[in-house]
């Protein structure tokens, strides 16, 4: 488990400093500080809305990466729309962990991918229950909670159609 979090960092540093590079093409000079937002997101990020997260994994490796290229960052948790709305106005310089969509490609540029994006269903720990799933088809069951305006990939919306699948956004 350690060395898959090392592996995870090293890559997620790897990416981040080339793309803080490309970003910071003046590195001698003065860095500016970056404002970068993300929602509230366990185990990502923690913390209220309208606050610095309190911690977080992508919190650790961002503080990390920033860290190193001495570049100063402030890290702001605000409800996912504000979030994009914020970048998309300029106020907020970035957003932290988002899946690349033509739509955020207008107004946003976007790394390599450092995480490999998988399906997880997160429900209650005392549900009698657990969802256990090898197909979407499986979960044919269950009203499947959605975030509007959040990118699921192209995979998923196709498998909610195909298998007609219970969401509620």
């Amino acid at each position: 488990n350690a060395m898959r979090k090392r592996d995870w960092m090293t890559s997620a540093l790897s990416v981040l400093l080339l793309g803080s590079m490309l970003a910071f093409p003046a590195m001698a000079q003065e860095a500016r500080k970056v404002i970068l937002n993300e929602d509230p997101w366990p185990p990502y990020t923690l913390g209220e809305e309208g606050q610095p997260p309190t911690g977080g994994i992508a919190v650790d490796v961002v503080q990390e990466v920033f860290k190193r290229l001495r570049v100063p960052v402030e890290l702001w948790l605000y409800p996912w729309k504000r979030c994009l709305f914020l970048v998309k106005e300029g106020a907020h310089d970035g957003h932290i962990l988002l899946l690349k969509t033509p739509e955020w490609e207008e107004y946003m540029l976007f790394s390599v991918p450092f995480i490999p994006d998988r399906y997880l269903f997160w429900y209650r720990a005392d549900r009698p229950q657990p969802i256990e799933w090898q197909d979407f088809a499986d979960l044919k069951a269950y009203k499947i909670g959605l975030t509007t305006d959040y990118s699921y990939g192209d995979e998923f919306p196709a498998m909610v159609k195909t298998h007609h699948l219970l969401v509620d956004y």
